[in-house]
């Protein structure tokens, strides 16, 4: 059973937030002894990190053990857990109530009876908020705790969330599935604006952003000012970035396949070997997710018609556009990543415009427009799957831009 500990607050003031005896509450987590196939919390720095960036190709219990974490931190602390999804339609009843399922199930709440000593041995859903609670043997709800341990938030209600929402114990923000093929240029700054309202100038919450896909090009890795070292992380590593002060953690999670899930994929996903689209379901061993693009095929017929253009993909990268006349007639773009530029290279980019060479978005012109038509006819080839995933979100980022 996990006992509630007297609360002291950071340099003893108690706007500044709750001193969490962090040791203590991972001690506790051990005790659950959650499988040890499945993802293990208490390795994060806790202590000295304040961002918690975990990516995998599939799922193996990050939320659920964020989840029984959080419930830790109520039960020791009357922590609540704030858990985020970027729209309201994801934080649905029909949806949330499934969340903690797992952990409801679990040798029939296995988990709660054993935090709270068998007082409570379910999980009861209402209004956006979560309660722990005990069934009787004929299904009943007998008791209810008295205070929610878990609030349901999303991230297109912001504004409405900042004008009354407080929660003077919020400590524990979780923002699941971060990384979606729907991300909003917006989802970033309005997340910190949801933070801020959770955290009201408290230095003891703690953010976590879980992604159950791998796409290093997404715009959040580029906000949080990490893309640059997240690419350099491979399947199993971790590492802590300070920007300017502010400490993430960011680690790419990988589980050894077990011989069930080796015969499960055999059996079922043998197409899907070598498959980048596919990765997330066998658990390869690539590093990094991306789409299959045509490639780059030059021939010695090649007569190249124009060099000069440049599109800066994100603060780092930038990928040199040529205009390229095949043998056959046909006219295609190639497009791989350069690191000279010349006197006469003109950029597109997505940031303010800085200087004469400089374009907005697609830019404009003949010449730029025949550059875009031959894109949406596919006559793009790319030096390799990651400059095609970087053009691909150039143009995703700018039509959202564009709105």
């Amino acid at each position: 059973m996990i006992y509630s500990k007297p609360i002291k607050y950071i340099q003893n003031k108690e706007r500044l937030g709750i001193q969490y005896d962090w040791p203590a509450i991972m001690n506790e987590f051990k005790k659950l002894k959650i499988p040890k196939d499945c993802f293990n919390p208490t390795t994060a720095p806790i202590d000295t990190a304040s961002i918690f960036v975990y990516v995998s190709k599939r799922s193996k219990g990050k939320t659920t053990n964020w989840l029984l974490l959080g419930m830790i931190m109520y039960l020791m602390y009357g922590t609540t857990t704030q858990y985020v999804r970027t729209s309201e339609e994801m934080v649905k009843p029909s949806i949330v109530e499934e969340i903690f399922n797992v952990i409801k199930n679990y040798n029939n709440g296995q988990y709660i009876k054993q935090m709270t000593g068998g007082l409570y041995n379910s999980i009861y859903y209402r209004w956006k908020k979560c309660y722990l609670c005990h069934i009787d043997e004929e299904g009943r709800r007998d008791l209810t705790d008295n205070n929610p341990f878990f609030y349901f938030l999303s991230i297109d209600k912001f504004h409405v969330i900042k004008s009354g929402f407080n929660v003077p114990k919020g400590d524990l923000i979780i923002l699941d599935e971060f990384i979606e093929e729907s991300n909003s240029l917006s989802d970033f700054p309005k997340f910190w604006d949801l933070f801020r309202t959770c955290q009201r100038d408290r230095l003891s919450p703690k953010v976590v952003l879980l992604a159950n896909t791998t796409d290093p090009n997404n715009i959040w890795f580029r906000d949080l000012c990490i893309s640059r070292g997240v690419k350099e992380v491979q399947p199993g590593e971790r590492r802590l970035f300070d920007v300017n002060g502010t400490k993430i953690h960011f680690e790419y999670l990988f589980f050894q396949i077990t011989k069930n899930v080796l015969q499960m994929i055999t059996q079922y996903f043998g197409f899907a070997k070598g498959n980048p689209r596919m990765a997330h379901l066998v658990d390869t061993e690539a590093a990094w997710t991306f789409k299959p693009v045509p490639h780059i095929t030059s021939e010695e017929g090649d007569t190249y018609l124009n060099r000069q253009l440049r599109i800066r993909a994100n603060d780092v990268e930038v990928i040199q556009i040529e205009l390229v006349k095949k043998p056959d007639s046909r006219i295609v773009v190639y497009a791989h990543p350069c690191t000279q530029d010349y006197d006469d290279s003109i950029f597109l980019t997505l940031s303010d415009i800085k200087a004469n060479n400089e374009l907005w978005g697609l830019g404009y012109g003949k010449y730029c427009d025949l550059i875009w038509k031959l894109y949406e006819r596919n006559l793009w080839y790319f030096s390799d799957n990651e400059t095609g995933a970087l053009i691909e979100s150039y143009v995703k980022n700018y039509y959202q831009l564009k709105r």
